[in-house]
């Protein structure tokens, strides 16, 4: 408030104070000399406040303000908030209050909650709950960043889905991308290069592990765990993962106060993940990655148990812990359901993972590339990597290589020589 008003005058002469404007000469010594002497000390440090509280609205009836914004009030220290109340209870009601904040981020105890459930008589109120941004409030957003240009749908549709609509994270996403040249034009509007992931801002990421860092321990373990598993998951499965340490009551007790801080959500269905996909990904790559491993394999672990089984989870989760074994047995059944259920582009992805990272045996090589819709993937990049990893094991498995690979798919069949020079050519039937 003092800011706010030392930048709306620099000349309070003018205003006609009376001498209960004393009372701001400590917050405004550069005004000592158009001041009024300070006022004799009150008797208890309420009656001082009270003081103070109708000076500075002395000030804002002489500058003639009509609305007093403030934004973030969630924010705001006790005595601001005490002020605002006086300022809302003041029976002339002189100047309108137009206050912003985050309903997950108040305290049960903030005053701020009497500002918004008791009005005075005879004072109007308007409460309005802003929604995140849908798809065309997220291009229109970037669009207005970009001078008025037009942004593609994909572009708008993957930035909404990893931003959630919030427009911070949208202006910051799309800050970070423009500074990491990351956003080309392709023909009459801009795209992301990489449409498949969106970084964490640093403005957003401090802000989610500020507000993480004020939990208590149980919480922040909490917040951990959720992050790890991700996908929305029982509170059972969130008090499994979460360090061992600590029985597990004070657990669902950390769990339910992660919850309460907002930055995690328990749906209908009992459960829980994070409100925002960003502040996950904050809390997640903010883990330390020997402690990220262990909690990785303590979720695949509790996964397992789990009725139909969780098959794409568990290779992601067993990826990430080391674990390439159970790994790829998850990847290659992910990939089997992709294909059953005509999901052709995400088993590309699946299996092209596997041939070009897991360091399979030749056979496995084999027959999983006997799986590969060859129709799919898409630029010049895929194929060669594809073809790379088949090179490397035609070069070093010999005549009983070619033997597998005549008879160990009903997929594949390779039509060219093999020696010294590699896979020459490799026709598929049917693709």
């Amino acid at each position: 408030m003092v800011d706010a008003i030392r930048s709306a005058t620099e000349d309070v002469a003018r205003l006609g104070l009376s001498g209960l404007a004393g009372a701001l000469r400590p917050l405004f010594p550069e005004w000592a000399s158009a001041l009024p002497p300070a006022p004799d000390l009150a008797e208890d440090a309420a009656a001082a406040r009270h003081q103070l509280f109708r000076a500075i609205e002395e000030i804002l009836v002489g500058l003639e303000v009509g609305l007093l914004a403030v934004e973030d009030v969630h924010w705001a220290y006790e005595a601001t908030l005490e002020f605002l109340l006086f300022l809302a209870s003041r029976p002339r009601h002189q100047v309108s209050l137009l206050v912003s904040y985050r309903p997950e981020e108040v305290a049960q105890d903030s005053l701020l909650l009497r500002l918004s459930s008791r009005q005075p008589a005879g004072a109007a109120r308007l409460r309005l709950s802003l929604e995140p941004l849908d798809v065309p409030g997220t291009a229109a957003m970037v669009s207005s960043m970009l001078g008025g240009e037009r942004v593609s749908d994909e572009f708008a549709t993957i930035l909404h889905s990893r931003t959630d609509g919030l427009p911070l994270a949208v202006e910051e996403s799309v800050r970070l991308m423009w500074n990491r040249a990351d956003m080309p034009r392709r023909g009459d509007s801009w795209v992301r290069q990489r449409l498949s992931e969106i970084d964490v801002p640093p403005t957003v990421r401090d802000v989610v592990l500020e507000r993480s860092a004020r939990l208590g321990p149980a919480a922040q373990a909490a917040l951990r765990a959720a992050a790890v598993l991700a996908d929305p998951a029982p509170e059972e499965a969130v008090v499994e993962v979460m360090a061992p340490e600590g029985d597990p009551a004070s657990r669902l007790a950390g769990l339910a106060e992660a919850v309460g801080s907002g930055l995690l959500r328990e749906d209908q269905r009992g459960l829980v993940s994070y409100r925002h996909m960003l502040a996950c990904r904050a809390v997640y790559e903010a883990i330390p990655v020997p402690q990220r491993r262990a909690m990785r394999l303590r979720a695949a672990h509790v996964l397992e148990d789990t009725i139909p089984s969780p098959v794409a989870q568990l290779a992601r989760h067993f990826r990430e812990a080391g674990d390439t074994t159970a790994w790829c047995r998850y990847t290659e059944q992910s990939a089997d359901l992709a294909l059953a259920s005509g999901d052709d582009a995400t088993a590309v992805t699946l299996l092209h993972d596997l041939l070009t990272n897991a360091g399979l045996p030749p056979a496995d090589v084999v027959r999983l590339t006997g799986k590969v819709p060859f129709h799919l993937p898409s630029g010049h990049e895929r194929y060669r990597e594809l073809m790379d990893a088949l090179r490397l094991v035609l070069n070093t498995g010999g005549p009983t290589l070619m033997r597998i690979f005549e008879n160990g798919s009903d997929r594949s069949s390779v039509t060219a020589p093999v020696g010294s020079s590699g896979l020459a050519w490799a026709g598929f039937r049917g693709r």
